[in-house]
C-alpha cells in the first residue's frame, strides 16, 4: 500500500484472494481509525509502522 499498489496487486504478491486483501485493508483502517489510504498512511507513519521503501539500485 505504501508504494501505491492496488489491493488486487498486493493480494497477488502476498498470495491471498482479493476478497481477503480487502478484509485486511478494512481491518487495518479500523485499527488506524482511518477513512482512506492517505489517512491510513499518515497514521501508520505516526506510529512508526512504515519503513522507507528500498532504493532502486541501477535505476537512473
Amino acid at each position: 500500500m505504501q508504494l501505491g499498489y492496488k489491493d488486487e496487486a498486493i493480494a497477488r504478491e502476498i498470495g491471498v484472494s482479493s476478497r481477503t486483501m480487502r478484509r485486511i485493508v478494512r481491518e487495518l483502517f479500523e485499527q488506524l481509525d482511518a477513512t482512506g489510504r492517505f489517512s491510513a498512511g499518515m497514521a501508520a507513519q505516526a506510529r512508526g509502522w512504515l519503513v522507507p521503501p528500498r532504493s532502486r539500485e541501477g535505476c537512473s
